[in-house]
């Protein structure tokens, strides 16, 4: 869960909608730290071909709450996986650093 401006945020409902859209084979959403407003999500994606991200960023804004927007996407050849093969969020976290 993360915490934006009092509100929960659940990561997987918006993981759901990003992998709705036909461009996208898999996604991550990881919180971040933020001064202002404790943490906002980020999203980890890899893709089936190559689109521009903004508009993954006006479908999310369309459909989703603006605080559950992810602040930033950042398309990875591949999401880093755990020995069991789920993706390992503490990784995409630790990357942040």
């Amino acid at each position: 869960m993360i915490l934006v401006k009092g509100f929960n945020v659940f990561p997987r409902e918006i993981e759901e909608q990003l992998m709705s859209q036909s461009n996208v084979s898999s996604v991550c959403v990881v919180p971040k730290q933020d001064n202002r407003s404790g943490e906002t999500p980020l999203a980890f994606i890899t893709l089936n071909r190559q689109i521009d991200i903004s508009i993954l960023k006006e479908y999310c804004e369309e459909t989703l709450s603006p605080y559950k927007v992810p602040s930033e996407f950042t398309v990875l050849e591949s999401l880093p996986l755990t020995p069991a093969k789920k993706v390992d969020r503490a990784a995409l976290k630790n990357s942040l650093i």
